[in-house]
This record gives structure tokens, C-alpha cells and sequence, in this order.
């Protein structure tokens, strides 16, 4: 399942870019980008939030608010929280990480501006 949306990434035991951008979620794996021009691919224990069924990608009003993965064959177990990114959330917590200190009137503008940018020219 292609979640066609921006999540604000959460680590715990470990260390991840706070944007996550259009997860996919096949059999037991998660990958996603991220603003850094990376492509994460993570295989997974246990996921909580979706339902792996859908194959067609789902826009991000439709996206879950929420998932949390737990990663397999990490001692201790790590977990990986994705939250979808709002306006507030990325005032409260993204902002001031994000070169340019970009401003945004909406949720939709933070959706757009992080899922069209190209992040590979910076």
C-alpha cells in the first residue's frame, strides 16, 4: 500500500529525517523518502494503523493519521512512528529543521510542497 502523503517521522533507538514522504507498505517492509534524497526501506516486526490490502496509492486526506511500526530483529525492539504532517505539526516541530524556515498557510500547502518538490537538485 503507497500512502501518496507526508509524514512527520518519529524514532525511537534510532535516528531518522523528520519527513517522510509517500511510505509504502509491502508484506513486511516500509520504505519511504525523505528531504535528504534518501530512500528508507525498513523490514518490520509488527505494524499498527493501516491495512496492507489496498495496492492502489491513496491520496493524503484519505491516508491514515497514524501508523507505528515496530522493526524486526532490533534488540531492544525500535519503533518508528509516522504522524500525517499538518500545519501544526510542522510549526511545532519541523519548521525550524527545515532550510528556508518555509512558511505554509494550510495542510494541504505542506502536503503539496513536500510530495512535488524534487529534493535530488539540492
Amino acid at each position: 500500500m503507497i500512502l501518496n502523503a507526508v509524514y512527520y517521522a518519529e524514532a525511537y533507538g534510532c535516528v531518522i529525517n523528520p519527513i517522510a514522504i509517500r511510505p509504502n507498505f509491502k508484506e513486511n517492509q516500509c520504505t519511504w523518502e525523505d528531504t535528504s534524497d534518501r530512500v528508507h526501506t525498513t523490514t518490520l516486526k509488527k505494524i499498527l494503523g493501516i491495512t496492507q490490502s489496498e495496492s492502489t496509492p491513496i491520496e493524503w486526506q484519505q491516508c491514515p493519521t497514524r501508523v507505528d511500526m515496530w522493526l524486526q530483529g532490533e534488540k531492544p525492539t525500535k519503533k518508528i512512528s509516522f504522524t500525517l504532517l499538518t500545519l501544526q505539526i510542522y510549526n511545532d516541530k519541523v519548521r525550524d529543521l527545515v532550510a528556508g524556515n518555509l512558511k505554509f498557510k494550510s495542510d494541504d500547502e505542506v502536503q503539496s510542497y513536500f510530495l512535488t518538490t524534487n529534493f535530488s537538485r539540492f
